[in-house]
């Protein structure tokens, strides 16, 4: 486990400090630039990539396939937000 959180680290994803309330204790949080670039990258609409990729097929095609992958999105969105979700969601609120 450790290996993977040193490259999370090395990337940027992670930050890692101390357990104030047990100095043998590491803890590891979502660094405040990754979320950011997540929230970024969240709210850019993948309908023209989808478009670019899919130039071949005709709008009603490329219409169908976006409704599907959202579909697909609402049933993989958990019911309950996780950590990451939470983080995201505080990130978000100015200030």
């Amino acid at each position: 486990m450790s290996k993977a959180i040193a490259r999370f680290q090395d990337q940027g994803i992670v930050e890692v400090g101390t357990d104030p309330a047990d100095g043998r204790r590491t803890l590891a949080r979502v660094s405040a630039g990754h979320l950011a670039d997540v929230r970024r990258k969240g709210a850019v609409p993948a309908d023209a990539a989808l478009a670019a990729a899919l130039r071949a097929a005709g709008p009603a095609s490329v219409a169908e396939i976006i409704s599907g992958l959202e579909a697909l999105a609402a049933r993989l969105r958990p019911a309950q937000p996780g950590p990451v979700a939470r983080q995201l969601r505080g990130a978000q609120r100015p200030g």
